[in-house]
């Protein structure tokens, strides 16, 4: 919203690695799968894009793909950096995550077309 307005994007850690997004075909796929192929139990997993990009990058490269200009301010981080490891669904439930790059490139589309009505 803050890159739509034309505002100030504050973060923190923006020389850090990130991936942490998904898109929610991608976790439709998911939970499709999961319901085509019974199971009991209970497993806890990550979902997370494949491959990093830095934060800094991230702002940029959206902020690109909704075709404005970003203005980055780097605050105090409130948190320590992390990145997220989808590796137990990929390998245990077959899940299939968006490189960090094309997820935040589709994003900007998805919000683009929103804007537009389309």
């Amino acid at each position: 919203a803050r890159l739509l307005a034309r505002e100030v994007v504050r973060g923190y850690h923006l020389a850090r690695p990130f991936n942490n997004g998904t898109h929610v075909a991608d976790v439709s796929a998911l939970v499709a799968h999961l319901l085509a192929n019974p199971w009991s139990g209970f497993d806890a997993v990550v979902l997370g894009a494949r491959g990093q990009i830095r934060v800094r990058d991230a702002i940029e490269r959206l902020a690109a793909g909704l075709e404005v200009k970003a203005i980055v301010e780097e605050t105090p981080p409130a948190k320590p950096s992390f990145t997220l490891c989808s590796d137990r669904a990929v390998a245990r439930w077959g899940y299939d995550p968006p490189e960090i790059g094309a997820l935040i490139d589709r994003y900007a589309a998805d919000v683009l077309a929103w804007q537009r009505g389309n």
